[in-house]
């Protein structure tokens, strides 16, 4: 009989004892996986299945805090809601239903999500009629009790058995014993919750308890670490995708000239340097010098070459090559015995190799040599045309003198091919003045010392003026001034503005060889601008052309083929200081009906101030 009884609590006993290395045999082998598992997913699965195994589970769900792109925890105004990340042994339906779910910590789950601390509850029905709670109570006061009272039980002044329930939602599957843990990251932050159900009563024992708080630290570390990998790799791949798309050739060399990792840019010039027999000697001898010095001294320094490659298409390309030592962290420098460690600091001196980048220097090189080609060139046309400017005065003056003379009488009379000759050579000094004196102030611009003198103006006298003068020029043409008022003062440099105003009216008039109505219109902008137009009814300028009329040197194809002379200089100089004025200059055109060129002032404060005083009076 004693026998008997012996027999049975040894059984017994070996049972349990069988039943535990196999608890515990099984949490080893999900530890492991666990450790080798980085797909976040499989995880979740992997820990929720694992979960049931070892406790008799029926089913398994597993919770998880939002996180942002740096891992920590989105705490949004109206609380911190998990979402489910797995669930097992439940059918898709509910599945479905749990999904739908925000998981806010209510009820029983408020100890788990909020503070941190695990819950087991033997009959979860019996508890929720406990409390006369038969339906899912969500309201305010209800949810403030439960959070309260789940505070109360982590700082173990209640017992489980006095936590507040909310009841249990619709479709849910059926609990009866309920055991949920939390999952705590490295800082002790709740990172979400495994909770375990099944339908009979008393199912989980405190061993059940103490072996899920062991799955879930595992878990939670699983989970960082698996987070932490694929930051880590997606990290890997912006920096790989930014060293690839550097401009500039980039490569890693270590101390013995042998290249560690180079960008595509890198790869295009070696190969461009490399000989079809040698293939890195020539790279090699290039940098072996300054590879050696960078990698050995005990400071920063930069070297550059000059390296000139011939591309497939013969093109010549320059290349500034800087190198600079590669130095590892001192971490990495471990003492192999005390009497190194005065060597130590040598060695962190030291590099491990260099960083070699090449910069294309070709079009810097092609846009200096621009530079200083367009400032020659300036240089000269200034002197050029300061320098004709005296000759071409004298011829000017001598030609006019001897057809005033000879008109008045005086001295041998002239043949009537002679007086043309000298018309022709006093047209001609005329239109090579005003070329000297428009590259004169262009070359001015181009230096930025071309000064204006600014001085209140009647630019209605001064329109008047301008047109009388114009007037007599041309037969074929009438101008006409229309104006609002008899006055209006600007702020401007008369001689300039003259000069702009003679430009664009002797435009009209030129680019008109057929005549007809040049009309001027002056008119007040809101007060605050006065606007000049010109229109004529001339050739127009071409479409295709009007984006370019206001550059240096530019002329209308139609203004060529009609063999209307000009320098293409006129609009570039009227755009410029009237800009300079503070005022805009652009213009409506078509080709074959002729242009209107509008010009914009702002309003001088001695005009505001008479037009407040006209209005005041009015």
């Amino acid at each position: 009989m004693k026998n008997n009884v012996w027999l049975q609590r040894f059984g017994k006993r070996r049972q349990s004892a069988e039943q535990s290395a196999h608890k515990f045999a099984a949490l080893y082998k999900v530890g492991t996986a666990l450790s080798s598992e980085l797909d976040e997913k499989k995880l979740l699965y992997l820990i929720a299945e694992t979960a049931c195994k070892l406790t008799g589970a029926e089913m398994a769900a597993f919770t998880l805090r939002p996180l942002n792109e740096f891992g920590q925890p989105i705490t949004p105004a109206t609380g911190n809601p998990f979402y489910l990340a797995a669930v097992v042994g439940v059918s898709p339906q509910q599945e479905h239903f749990f999904q739908q779910m925000s998981f806010k910590g209510e009820g029983l789950l408020a100890p788990i999500f909020w503070e941190g601390v695990p819950v087991r509850i033997a009959d979860v029905l019996a508890h929720t009629h406990a409390f006369g709670v038969h339906h899912h109570d969500m309201s305010p006061e209800r949810i403030k009790a439960a959070r309260q009272a789940a505070l109360d039980y982590a700082q173990g002044r209640i017992t489980k058995e006095k936590l507040l329930s909310v009841g249990v939602p619709e479709n849910h599957p059926v609990v009866r014993s309920f055991l949920g843990v939390p999952l705590l990251d490295r800082s002790s932050v709740v990172r979400g919750g495994l909770l375990l159900g099944r339908s009979v009563p008393d199912h989980f024992t405190e061993e059940d308890e103490a072996l899920l708080l062991g799955l879930g630290t595992q878990a939670a570390i699983a989970l960082d670490n698996a987070r932490l990998y694929h930051s880590a790799y997606i990290h890997a791949l912006e920096t790989d995708a930014i060293f690839e798309h550097i401009a500039d050739g980039v490569m890693l060399m270590d101390v013995n000239g042998c290249i560690l990792r180079e960008n595509q840019a890198a790869r295009h010039i070696r190969e461009l340097l490399q000989d079809e027999q040698n293939h890195r000697q020539e790279i090699t001898a290039l940098l072996a010098g300054p590879i050696q010095s960078a990698t050995t001294e005990r400071r920063d320094l930069n070297f550059t070459v000059t390296a000139v490659v011939n591309t497939s298409s013969n093109e010549v390309r320059e290349y500034m090559v800087n190198v600079s030592p590669l130095h590892l962290p001192k971490a990495s420098i471990v003492p192999m015995h005390p009497r190194n460690r005065t060597t130590m600091e040598e060695q962190s001196l030291m590099a491990s190799g260099a960083v070699v980048v090449w910069h294309d220097v070709t079009e810097t090189r092609r846009l200096m040599a621009y530079a200083e080609a367009e400032q020659l060139k300036d240089e000269f046309i200034t002197i050029a045309a300061h320098e004709l400017r005296t000759p071409l005065a004298v011829l000017k003056g001598f030609a006019q003198t001897l057809l005033v003379q000879t008109a008045r009488g005086k001295g041998a009379e002239l043949a009537e091919w002679q007086v043309e000759a000298l018309q022709n050579i006093d047209q001609a000094t005329s239109r090579m003045v005003d070329l000297a004196s428009d590259l004169l102030d262009v070359a001015r611009l181009q230096a930025g010392s071309l000064l204006l003198h600014f001085e209140p103006v009647d630019l209605i006298a001064l329109l008047k003026r301008v047109v009388t003068r114009l007037q007599v020029t041309t037969e074929c043409h009438t101008l006409t001034l229309h104006i609002f008022t008899d006055h209006f003062v600007v702020d401007i440099d008369q001689q300039r503005i003259e000069q702009v105003l003679t430009n664009i009216i002797g435009n009209a008039i030129k680019y008109s060889p057929l005549g007809g109505v040049i009309q001027i219109d002056v008119d007040a902008q809101q007060q605050n601008t006065v606007l000049v137009s010109v229109k004529d009814t001339g050739i127009g300028i071409p479409e295709q052309q009007q984006g370019q009329i206001f550059g240096r040197f530019m002329r209308a194809d139609n203004a060529l083929n009609e063999g209307i002379a000009g320098t293409g200089l006129g609009l570039y100089l009227c755009r410029e200081l009237v800009e300079r004025h503070g005022g805009h200059t652009w213009f409506e055109s078509m080709e074959g009906e002729g242009s209107t060129f509008y010009l914009s002032f702002p309003v001088s404060s001695s005009q505001k101030a008479v037009a407040s005083a006209e209005l005041s009076l009015s």
